[in-house]
Parts: C-alpha cells; sequence; structure tokens
C-alpha cells in the first residue's frame, strides 16, 4: 500500500527515528532558537524556558522544526510544522509516549510525552509564544 503515512505515524516514527535527542541537555538561548524560526516566518513571542535540544528536521513533504524541553515524566518533544494543516487537534500515542497535534496559524504542532505526562500547560505555553512572523 503506497498511502502517505498519516501526520500522527509520521510524528512518532520521526520521535522514534531521532531518540538520541531526547537525552541532549544543552540549555539553548533565545537568538539561537530565533535564528531557527525565521526562516520559517514563525518567531517567539518570549520564551519557552529551558530547550535541551532545537533542529530542522523533515516531516512528510515539509521541513520543521524539532524541539526537547524537560518534563516532569521525561522529555518532552515539540515539533513545529510549517505548512502542515490540520483543520482540529488528533491524539498521538505509542506504548511509550502520549501527545497531541494541535492547529496553529502556520501549520501545526505536536507535543509528545512520555505516558503521563500533564502536558496541557506545555500546549497553551508554546501555543501563546510561537506565531507567525507577520
Amino acid at each position: 500500500s503506497n498511502q502517505p503515512l498519516s501526520l500522527e505515524a509520521s510524528v512518532l516514527g520521526h520521535i522514534n527515528d531521532e531518540l538520541d535527542h531526547l537525552y541532549e541537555d544543552r540549555d539553548l538561548q533565545q537568538e539561537q532558537l530565533a535564528g531557527l524560526l525565521n526562516p520559517f516566518g514563525i518567531r517567539m513571542e518570549n520564551g519557552i524556558g529551558q530547550v535541551n535540544y532545537a533542529g530542522r528536521c523533515n516531516i512528510r513533504k515539509h521541513s520543521g522544526i524539532h524541539l526537547i524541553i524537560p518534563g516532569q515524566q521525561g522529555p518532552i518533544t515539540i515539533l513545529l510544522m510549517p505548512g502542515e494543516y490540520v483543520n482540529d487537534s488528533q491524539t498521538v500515542r505509542s506504548p511509550r509516549f502520549s501527545g497531541v497535534i494541535v492547529p496553529t496559524d502556520y501549520g501545526s504542532m505536536a507535543v509528545i510525552g512520555e505516558q503521563g505526562e500533564m502536558l496541557d500547560e506545555v500546549i497553551t505555553k508554546v501555543s501563546k509564544t510561537v506565531v507567525r512572523d507577520t
């Protein structure tokens, strides 16, 4: 079957392919993050707290941004996916991870943690902070 992977499957596949990034322990500065976001036409209005890893990544047809921040249960992955539009929130689940893909004004964003991680505050904070650069 030559079906394109669902966004949910692509997101989980990407996290599983990049597991080593979960354990990076850098503390990236605001300017470094801004430099990564600028080419995508998105910016951060203010900080989202500690970011342990940030890099460009490819998900399906689009380039996006892969961020790792510390959580309570373990690292939390944030994937900013410009151009990857969704109509409403989608749950993402695997035996190890759970999270959500949410619509944004530039595309969508996935926030994925270890099972049991409380993600609502992170989703709210990142949704408010990362915006289209108008």
